[in-house]
């Protein structure tokens, strides 16, 4: 079988919310909290303070007032660095959607499950951030996109494409939520699309050191390359079988860059599955949908921005 990647010598990387141990930024994430709940009650959603978001706002809060209670242990502080980035991210996502019409419904699968990111349980909220973060990230791309059915729909040059979004919360439970994916996209008429988010399969409040962010991706496409082999000819059968257009992987990691001591980013990593060439059409029209989603030439992002990409 042929190789189906994209060439992962140029791969697409994304660093977002970069925190240092800094106390300029712990007022940011006090602030961030604060946004957060704002949100919520703007919309109408209740918090109850013993649910899972609500316990994950407290302790973010509690720690960004007082971080020098968790310096003098270096596991402590960075799991506590961890879960606050894991909440700004929550915040961020939940941000790029505030005032849409349907914003109470995707808010209240925001506060259902573990928000925490050294959970493995399956979880309504992370399977809900996943689907606004990708959002956002074609959103970035100045796409006509929406929150519907399977989960993100949106316009392209080739007509409209339906992204269904996984996250897999173990390799054993992979092709299950696989196989959910595509019976999904199967209710979907024109381009289809699965996408998944593969953080789970991380180690818990593990990171990445490396140099640079290029390393890093590098690290990351290696990682996405080495689970979808696993499950290869199960997305090749798809293709052949037209049920699927192509495969975007996610995955996010905290990260530690050599050299650049107490800075903790966070960074994204999509990784493209593409079709066997010898596939023809199905190939050809998949990497032109595949372009214009995630490679346009419009891109807003540069090195002064917030997120970055190559």
């Amino acid at each position: 079988m042929a190789n189906n990647r994209i060439d992962p010598s140029s791969p697409r990387w994304y660093l977002q919310n970069p925190l240092w141990k800094s106390s300029a930024l712990f007022a940011e994430a006090i602030a961030t909290v604060d946004h957060l709940r704002a949100q919520f009650a703007d919309a109408g959603v209740s918090l109850n303070p013993t649910s899972e978001l609500a316990r994950a706002m407290d302790r973010a809060t509690r720690f960004a007032s007082a971080p020098e209670l968790e310096s003098g242990n270096d596991d402590l502080f960075m799991r506590a660095v961890i879960q606050g980035q894991f909440l700004d991210r929550i915040a961020r996502a939940c941000a790029g959607i505030r005032g849409v019409l349907d914003e109470r419904q995707h808010l209240i699968k925001i506060k259902k499950g573990s928000v925490d990111p050294g959970s493995r349980i399956p979880s309504p909220a992370k399977d809900k951030l996943f689907e606004l973060e990708l959002l956002a990230v074609l959103r970035e791309q100045e796409l006509d996109v929406t929150l519907a059915e399977p989960d993100i729909a949106v316009r392209t040059a080739f007509g409209v494409a339906h992204i269904a979004c996984k996250r897999i919360y173990s390799r054993k439970n992979a092709e299950s939520q696989i196989s959910k994916g595509i019976h999904q996209l199967g209710r979907s008429q024109g381009h289809k699309i699965l996408a998944l988010c593969l953080d789970d399969l991380l180690p818990p409040y593990s990171g990445i050191s490396a140099e640079s962010p290029e390393e890093t991706a590098q690290q990351l496409v290696a990682f996405a390359s080495d689970f979808l082999s696993s499950v290869e000819a199960k997305i090749y059968s798809y293709f052949v079988m037209r049920r699927v257009s192509f495969l975007v992987a996610s995955t996010t990691s905290p990260v530690c860059y050599i050299g650049e001591q107490g800075h903790v980013a966070v960074q994204t990593q999509l990784f493209f599955f593409m079709p066997d060439p010898a596939l023809g059409d199905i190939a050809v029209k998949a990497r032109h949908i595949c372009d214009d989603l995630f490679f346009r030439p419009s891109r807003r992002w540069d090195k002064g921005s917030e997120n970055i990409s190559v």
